[in-house]
């Protein structure tokens, strides 16, 4: 009787998802259980065998909303808890080097929601995170590429670095994210690895609309324990970029913030250079990414925003906008630049 009951609460769930144009839900707790699960996944093109000695799901306090009227959703949960322990993982495929088997294993996955808040609008293509809070733990995670073919480029890479990256394993590794209602992102991660032990720290602003526009107060990455490969591979990065990576006591700091900062905002008064009055960076910066966004090449944009800063004042740019026609030979320079790859 309670199997019935249960097949049919999955069928008008089934029903309210295909035919109904809101959705919400709510329960003040859920607790899932699973003990020895097997799956064995026969295709076209592949084989896979799932494994999992236990898996533990429970949430408190959780409301959820579909819209698809609007083509929105909505999660809220309280604290939550995803537990995994002995899931081993293999999929055998046809690759380039005939047949090829990749194995994935975890000892044991603890992950913690402290608080979540978040939203998906437009048609579902903009998530909108209000409030996350989390916290992550796992130990004994290994990764076999033994039988596996990389990415032909990852692949070139390794054997100029003379690496054979056999097995990637992660003894154990801890980690926290924090996301707050003022677009606070807080992150921190703790890695301790075959290739080395990792620390990475991340305190920033995130602007959703733009993540290009966020502003980070600190991104660093540490470094330390590093094995022999990794030294290979940190090697041959350095003679392929020109790029020293210095390693100080057997460790290596690298500062994501700065290369952000000089990906998103360069100072580009050092590079255009042909202008009559200042212009603010962040404007010329911001010409240039509008335009690479389009499509156009990088040799492309630069020649247009070398055209508009050399040959307009700040001022005159901001006229010039609502009235192109008052510079037509200002607009003429700016097509020509476009036909360089033509």
């Amino acid at each position: 009787m309670k199997q019935k009951i249960n097949i049919f609460a999955y069928f008008i769930c089934l029903m309210a998802f295909v035919f109904a144009d809101k959705i919400s839900s709510s329960a003040n707790k859920i607790q899932v259980d699973y003990n020895d699960i097997k799956y064995d996944i026969r295709g076209r093109d592949f084989n896979a065998d799932l494994a999992l000695r236990k898996l533990l799901f429970s949430a408190t306090r959780s409301d959820f909303n579909f819209n698809t009227r609007n083509e929105s959703a909505s999660l809220v949960t309280g604290p939550s808890k995803l537990n995994i322990q002995g899931l081993d993982f293999n999929v055998t495929t046809e690759g380039r080097r005939g047949i090829e088997r990749l194995d994935f294993s975890i000892g044991n996955l603890s992950f913690d929601i402290n608080k979540c808040n978040i939203q998906l609008i437009d048609d579902f293509e903009e998530p909108r995170i209000n409030f996350f809070d989390s916290r992550l733990n796992m130990s004994n995670i290994s990764l076999d590429l033994s039988y596996f073919t990389l990415d032909r480029d990852i692949e070139d890479f390794l054997r100029d670095s003379n690496v054979r990256l056999n097995k990637i394993t992660i003894n154990q590794a801890t980690g926290s994210m924090k996301y707050d209602e003022s677009d606070k992102l807080k992150i921190n991660l703790n890695g301790f690895t075959s290739l080395g032990n990792f620390k990475v720290d991340l305190i920033g602003t995130v602007d959703e609309r733009d993540f290009e526009d966020s502003q980070f107060e600190k991104f660093n990455i540490q470094i330390s324990n590093i094995s022999s490969d990794l030294k290979k591979m940190i090697k041959k990065y350095e003679i392929e970029s020109g790029e020293k990576l210095e390693i100080k006591n057997g460790v290596l700091n690298i500062d994501i913030k700065e290369r952000l900062e000089d990906s998103f905002n360069p100072n580009l008064n050092d590079t255009f250079r042909n202008y009559g009055e200042a212009w603010p960076d962040h404007e010329i910066s911001r010409m240039l990414r509008d335009c690479m966004k389009d499509g156009s090449t990088r040799k492309m944009c630069e020649c247009a925003v070398d055209v508009m800063v050399s040959e307009l004042t700040y001022e005159e740019y901001l006229i010039f906008q609502s009235d192109i026609n008052d510079r037509s030979d200002v607009f003429e320079k700016i097509v020509e630049c476009f036909r360089l790859d033509d």
